[in-house]
């Protein structure tokens, strides 16, 4: 994949964590669970680790990540 910021060739693999992932337009501070409407799982899997699939460009630091969204 071509980094859409700089235009380097950007490396496959996975956004990894031992807990699941997620985005949200508040931080948490005491759960940190997608709870509230309009969070979103970046990660799946819980009991072998959290995954998702990722792209990262080393040049830029930006990175892109594959969201299953149910």
């Amino acid at each position: 994949m071509i980094c859409p910021y700089c235009n380097a060739n950007m490396e496959k693999g996975y956004l990894q964590s031992g807990r699941p992932a997620f985005w949200g337009e508040k931080k948490k501070k005491l759960f940190f669970h997608p709870d509230d409407e309009g969070d979103i799982a970046v990660t799946k899997g819980i009991w072998n680790g959290s995954f998702a699939d990722a792209w990262v460009c080393r040049k830029c630091g930006k990175m892109i990540v594959d969201l299953t969204i149910e």
